[in-house]
């Protein structure tokens, strides 16, 4: 192949073509972007699943250890979530359920994110998925309106309903 045919095909620059220039670098977003994209970060650990996978790791131990690292991350916002509003409401009932209701509400939606980014293998996808699962738990928390008969049993099954009865009683 001749230098400049290769030079060409290494600096694509098609719409939907990968983004390979020196400028962009494997993945990037744009030429001012230090992250990569998030499809890299998707093959990436996609990659280190497989790699792990082999080595005898099933699924459910490798996503365990995720929301057990992600816990730590959610036990410090809930806290200071929580420690905020207190500092300016007043909310009725022990401080320790409380907290406990919000991070059991945090675990739980980490986990249905995993389980989603899990389900797909694009970051678009994901989002699409989401937004469905997330309107729904806004939806039936019962916080816009108050829930009764069929919507009321729906709430049930939403886990932004159970953190807001937990935060109301």
């Amino acid at each position: 192949m001749r230098r400049g045919a290769r030079q060409r095909a290494s600096h694509s620059t098609l719409p939907g073509s990968p983004k390979t220039s020196p400028e962009l670098g494997p993945g990037r977003d744009s030429p001012s972007s230090s992250r990569p994209s998030t499809r890299w970060y998707q093959s990436q650990e996609r990659s280190i699943f497989e790699r792990e996978r082999m080595a005898g790791l099933r699924a459910i131990p490798y996503v365990a250890s995720k929301l057990f690292v992600q816990s730590a991350f959610l036990a410090a916002q809930c806290a200071l979530l929580l420690g905020t509003v207190l500092a300016f409401e007043a909310l009725p009932g022990n401080r320790a359920l409380l907290a406990g209701g919000l991070f059991g509400a945090a675990v739980a939606s980490a986990a249905l994110a995993l389980f989603v980014s899990a389900a797909v293998r694009s970051a678009e996808k994901a989002t699409g998925i989401l937004i469905v699962l997330l309107l729904p738990q806004i939806i039936f928390a019962g916080a816009i309106a108050p829930l009764t008969g069929v919507s009321k049993k729906i709430g049930k099954a939403m886990i932004a309903n159970w953190t807001f009865d937990g935060l109301l009683e």
